[in-house]
């Protein structure tokens, strides 16, 4: 867990490219998961790696650190029946 391991790592908002979030819905489709909390890494390069999909994963902190995010409530809309 990178968060124990003391590393410095910036959390922010961003869009994923078109491709990877196709590709990203895809996956999730396929693993017939409705939520995921999914760790990806941007290389230097711009290139996308996928590291982890959690179907339990935490947000809260993630909202903690950037609340425009609504992760929360995002979530709430799913669970009532109704993507986001």
């Amino acid at each position: 867990d990178w968060r124990q391991a003391g590393m410095d790592l910036s959390i922010r908002r961003a869009e994923l490219p078109r491709p990877v979030a196709d590709a990203l819905l895809r996956l999730m489709q396929t693993l017939g998961l409705r939520y995921a909390a999914i760790d990806l890494i941007r290389s230097t390069l711009g290139e996308y790696f996928l590291i982890d999909v959690n179907p339990s994963g935490q947000f809260a902190f993630v909202e903690e650190l950037v609340p425009d995010l609504q992760i929360r409530d995002a979530l709430v809309r799913l669970l009532e029946g109704g993507c986001p």
